[in-house]
């Protein structure tokens, strides 16, 4: 998984100068420019784990201009995807997951009941 967020604290850690663009951009109330997150996402895109096994981009990009941004740098995902829904919605859905153990099927007790046979 490609975490923006992780990267730039990352990047934050060994380059002062970044670190010091991150912390005005934060007292200021602004987002860190993208020009500095689309340079970091592609240097990790690029290497060679992504390369081989693919990657997923978590919580990036959050507007319009970031998506333009992506495809003229040609990072292009083979598919997208977008959740919507709250923590508290994921922690419950989460605590009524169960697995089959005969079967391996998953369910969600609230949503799809396992099926006995008799």
């Amino acid at each position: 998984m490609v975490s923006p967020q992780k990267i730039l604290l990352a990047e934050a850690e060994r380059n002062p100068p970044i670190k010091i663009k991150l912390r005005e951009a934060q007292e200021n109330g602004q987002a860190v420019p993208d020009e500095i997150i689309l340079r970091l996402l592609d240097e990790r895109i690029r290497q060679s784990d992504c390369q081989v096994n693919g990657w997923i981009l978590d919580g990036f990009p959050e507007t319009e201009s970031q998506v333009n941004l992506l495809k003229s740098m040609r990072i292009n995902p083979s598919l997208t995807c977008m959740f919507e829904q709250s923590i508290d919605e994921s922690i419950n859905k989460l605590q009524a997951r169960r697995i089959d153990p005969m079967t391996g099927e998953l369910f969600n007790m609230e949503v799809k009941q396992p099926k006995f046979e008799s």
